[in-house]
This record gives C-alpha cells, sequence and structure tokens, in this order.
C-alpha cells in the first residue's frame, strides 16, 4: 500500500471551519463574530459541563480568588504608594 500524499493527510485532518489567522482574509466582521462565538461555545463545555457540580465550583472559586488577588494588589499599589511618596 503506499503512502499516503500530502494533500490526502491534511485532507483528513482539516478542521471543519478555519478562522482567518489574519485580517487580509475575505471574511466579513459578521461572520468571523459568528466563528469566533462558535469556537467559544465549542469550549465552554469544557469549562462548564453538565453534571460536573464539582468543576464547577473549582471554576467558580478560581474566578473568585483571581478578581480579588486584583483587587489585593491594586490596593497594594496605592499602599505603596503612599509609603513611597514621604
Amino acid at each position: 500500500m503506499p503512502a499516503p500524499t500530502k494533500s490526502e493527510a491534511t485532507a483528513n485532518t482539516s478542521p471543519k471551519t478555519v478562522p482567518p489567522s489574519t485580517g487580509l482574509s475575505n471574511v466579513s466582521a459578521a461572520q468571523q463574530r459568528k466563528i469566533d462565538l462558535a469556537i467559544i461555545k465549542d469550549l465552554l463545555v469544557n469549562v462548564w459541563p453538565k453534571g460536573h457540580k464539582d468543576i464547577k465550583i473549582r471554576v467558580v472559586l478560581a474566578l473568585v480568588l483571581l478578581i480579588a488577588g486584583k483587587v489585593f494588589r491594586s490596593f497594594c499599589s496605592f499602599e505603596d504608594e503612599l509609603y513611597l511618596d514621604r
């Protein structure tokens, strides 16, 4: 059996929709938005799976800690300014 040619090898692995990698393609902004939303929808299943309460709790906890860290760091910056300006 002969080895598959390059076009045959890539034909089986190409995705259904290929988002453009540069702004030079002929895809309109509305079409690009639809493609982007479809990608997010496909990935959201992995982040927020149905029937997995433990994963949902971990995601919410991670977001809460991320926001708390950002708020804490911004307050530390203001506190540093107070001490350094003296």
